[in-house]
This record gives C-alpha cells, structure tokens and sequence, in this order.
C-alpha cells in the first residue's frame, strides 16, 4: 500500500544520490567531466595503469617511492600502431597482477621528457628496472625498449628477462587451453 501524504520535491541532488546508490552514473557536467570519471574508475580497477607527463615523469618512473618495475608506454593520440597496441599492453600488464606497473605516456603532451629520452619513432615499449645508481642513490635505470609493436610472447620475454619479473601463474582454465592449443599443433605428449 502506498501512503499518500505531502508531495515530495524531487531535485537534482536528490536524484543523483538515489542514482549513485545503484552504481556509476553520468550527468551533465564541464567538458571532459565524463572522460575523466571513466579515466578515474579504470584507474581504481588497475592501480598499475598509469599515466605519466613531463610534470610528474621524475616521481612516478625515475624515482617513485617503490621497486616495481616499470614499462613505459611512449605513445600518441593520433598513432594508429599505438592505438593498436594499447590494449595489448594493458591485457599483459594486468596478468602480472601488479609486479610490473605500466606507465603511459602521451608524447606529444610531454615533449621534454620525449626530448630527454631522444624519442624519434613511435611506439615505443622502455623497460625501468629498480637499482643502484653509478652515483650510489637508488632509483629506476632504463634497462631496454622496444621499437616496433611487440607480439604478446615478445612483450613477456622481454618483460621477464629484461625487467626479471616472473611470468603470470596460470589458471587452470588457462593450463587446459594451453594443453588444447598444443594438442592441435600435433605435440601429444608436451599437451600432457
């Protein structure tokens, strides 16, 4: 039964807390309001997807507060090939579960580190590693890149021989599609 009694005035501010209650919401707001809700929620769902600019290079890749190895992610708006490799690094990035962080980095909004790193193709994949500086500080040592895009079993090896992370665990659904996949390239005895 429904009690009927004084109108209820229904505002803006109303409606916007019954909505967020029942999850992410997009409202009207200043330009660009929604790109950078969306940029903040994938940040919070991978907090080892980062993006990087000229402004704050030296603090998140040179010398962050931790030793997790970084992969550098030198790339434009307009690049086609970067575009393409996007999720690719994502997807791989995010099956180390956080021991290796992914740090994009628009060259275009940051020219002097582009500079400083004698950029002059994109895309480009560079690997930091933590270790002890010839000066005797700690920090992040450039230890390799990547010139062209790299296939998902480049980007591993060069991610685990170059910045030593270990591989992913596999799951077990993951385990038995390998053994699938190998079984159809005719080796019986390695699917076992």
């Amino acid at each position: 039964m429904v009690a009927l009694g004084r109108p209820r005035q229904i505002t803006k501010v109303s409606i916007s807390r019954h909505l967020s209650s029942a999850g992410p919401t997009l409202s009207a707001g200043p330009p660009g309001a929604v790109e950078a809700a969306a940029a903040a929620q994938a940040q919070q769902a991978a907090p080892y997807i980062i993006d990087v600019t000229d402004a704050d290079f030296m603090q998140k890749v040179i010398a962050p507060k931790h030793k997790t190895p970084i992969l550098l992610d030198c790339h434009a708006e307009w690049c086609g090939p970067c575009k393409q490799l996007a999720p690719l690094l994502e997807a791989v990035v995010r099956s180390y579960d956080g021991r290796v962080i992914l740090a994009k980095m628009d060259v275009d909004q940051s020219p002097q580190v582009a500079n400083q790193m004698q950029i002059k193709s994109i895309p480009l994949i560079a690997g930091f590693k933590h270790a002890k500086l010839p000066d005797g500080r700690e920090g992040m040592t450039l230890v390799g890149s990547v010139q062209e895009a790299p296939s998902e079993e480049e980007l591993r090896k060069f991610i685990e021989e170059k910045l030593g992370v270990e591989p992913p665990q596999l799951s077990p659904e993951q385990h038995v599609a390998a053994a699938f996949d190998v079984l159809e390239q005719g080796d019986a005895i390695a699917a076992a």
